[in-house]
């Protein structure tokens, strides 16, 4: 079993929000992919293969996969009521000390070629993964913590502790940020104001941009408002800070 008990909580539960609001079934898997015991699954794994939650976990993933894979398809699902669908698996190694883990991505390839149009379609919007976000936090456990957050999101992102990272990052980088996410409040007494309006002047024009605040009063709660375009209160909700990242890039469309 994964040493679930050691882990974070707080970044446990951020990890699990972001995972749940994904569009393919995911899964942890203790063992070898085929025979290992199944220890997470988020919602869309229970919709796509028809069972509840509990019935999954704890059980072995070769119940959810063809023992006779199909010819035509490199690998077949297998739904509760017995019904079989091609998928297209992704595996990636996790990092556990006491056992063996895998995080498995599942995507039903019969849904993504039975609406070609749909596809085309939802392109007409970047796609995530090609949507820049620069994240500013001097905490290296905070950042690394975002960062994975964020990618699993499909988001590009960029962390910078320093206002010389930050033109680090621009002028050898060719960084153009299409979203900032920063803490107010950075090391030895710097504010991230100052960086925004950094970025502005070099871009000719401000990112969309959250601040995350433990609280402000005062002239900090003047310079908070002067650059975001949201303000999120720490410890952020991981829920919330998604929906308000969507909910710029839908407007900055």
């Amino acid at each position: 079993m994964l040493p679930l008990a050691s882990l974070d909580l707080s970044l446990l539960q951020a990890w699990t929000d972001v995972v749940e609001h994904m569009p393919d079934a995911v899964f942890i898997i203790a063992g070898s992919e085929g025979a290992g015991q199944i220890l997470y699954v988020n919602s869309q794994a229970c919709q796509m293969f028809g069972y509840e939650r509990c019935e999954i976990l704890n059980r072995s993933m070769d119940m959810l996969l063809c023992k006779q894979p199909n010819p035509r398809c490199a690998l077949h699902g297998r739904r509760r009521d017995g019904s079989e669908f091609p998928i297209d698996l992704m595996r990636t190694p996790a990092a556990a000390q006491a056992a063996p883990a895998a995080i498995l991505i599942v995507r039903s390839a019969e849904r993504s070629r039975a609406a070609p149009e749909a596809q085309v379609a939802s392109r007409a919007r970047p796609a995530a993964a090609l949507i820049k976000v620069l994240h500013i936090e001097d905490d290296p456990r905070v950042a690394r913590s975002m960062a994975r957050l964020l990618r699993l999101r499909g988001f590009e992102v960029v962390s910078a502790a320093t206002r010389e990272e930050v033109r680090q990052h621009m002028e050898v980088g060719g960084l153009r940020p299409d979203l900032i996410l920063t803490d107010f409040q950075l090391a030895l007494g710097l504010t991230s104001d100052e960086i925004i309006a950094d970025i502005a002047a070099r871009l000719q024009f401000k990112p969309p941009t959250i601040v995350l605040s433990g609280g402000a009063t005062g002239r900090h709660a003047e310079k908070i408002n002067s650059i975001a375009d949201r303000i999120l209160p720490k410890p952020v909700d991981i829920a919330t800070l998604l929906h308000e990242i969507d909910e710029l890039l839908r407007l900055r469309h």
